[in-house]
């Protein structure tokens, strides 16, 4: 079976539900994901194809589009509220393009990987992150300069970190690559790079946004306003080979946009309410 397989052998969806919402094991290893892990549910959707014969794994566009159907089809009984894609490929399709836009429309918020191979979008683009309707992310390197790897350019949105990131355990039959069958055994740790771990920081931010937003009783936002305070709670720049400057990725001012923006135009609920008097009257006392 496909999934064993691919699970087993790479782990790549494991890690990047790790970014989203990894608890760590309390042993010294491991991470806590990005998002709260009380207010969030991963849903995996496989869009890769194992070809058995040749050993090899592949993107079928017919494949995706059948995963991106079945995601608008249950978008509503499923409670989908983002789709993070950590993969990319330089081939158009409409009908990809199309089944993304849906989602949108529908109030899902994109996001995907910018890409690996360090080529100006613009040039070269890579899909889905080069879907008018999907937030692309590009990877920098723990000193805030765009890693090795990333591609970039106007079309990529933000960078999140995306080298060398620690500590995230692949799958029950995973880590430790061995060079004489190529297998993984069980239950282990490593790190790993590439826009692939940076695309689930930008998810992991985006529900972070939406949970605080329904708990404050703030209208559901839509992916484009979802963007917005991703893209301008970004704090720092990064510089591009083709001189565009985009922002980084900062959950902490993105979070304070959304108060700022949305929750001063609403009524705060009593507790709040008493809440801000309370601090009031300990600030003027």
């Amino acid at each position: 079976d496909f999934m064993k397989w691919y699970s087993g052998l790479w782990g790549h969806g494991t890690e990047v539900a790790g970014i989203i919402a990894a608890e760590y094991d309390g042993g010294g290893k491991g991470i806590n994901g990005i998002s709260d892990k009380n207010n969030i549910r991963v849903i995996p959707f496989n869009v890769f194809e194992y070809n058995k014969n040749l050993n090899t794994v592949k993107l079928p566009h017919e494949h995706k589009e059948e995963v991106y159907n079945e995601i608008n089809n249950n978008q509503g009984n499923l409670g989908i509220d983002i789709v993070s894609m950590s993969y990319s490929s330089k081939v158009f399709n409409v009908d990809n393009e199309d089944g993304l836009s849906q989602l949108a429309k529908k109030g899902v918020v994109l996001v995907a990987s910018a890409g690996n191979n360090y080529n100006d979008s613009k040039d070269i683009p890579e899909y889905p992150a080069s879907y008018e309707s999907v937030i692309s992310v590009g990877s920098i390197y723990p000193d805030g300069k765009i890693s090795g790897h990333s591609c970039y350019g106007k079309k990529v949105d933000i960078y999140a970190p995306g080298v060398k990131l620690p500590d995230f355990r692949t799958t029950d039959i995973a880590l430790k690559h061995t060079s004489d069958k190529g297998f993984f055994y069980e239950s282990d740790y490593d790190s790993f790079s590439g826009t692939s771990m940076a695309a689930p920081y930008v998810s992991g931010v985006a529900a972070l946004l939406i949970a605080e937003a329904k708990a404050l009783g703030i209208s559901k936002l839509d992916p484009e306003q979802i963007r917005a305070l991703i893209v301008d709670g970004g704090h720092g720049e990064v510089v591009d080979p083709a001189g565009n400057v985009k922002p980084i990725l900062n959950a902490y001012y993105s979070m304070k946009l959304l108060h700022q923006r949305y929750y001063r135009n609403i009524t705060p609920p009593p507790y709040v309410k008493a809440f801000i008097a309370y601090n009031s009257d300990r600030s003027s006392g």
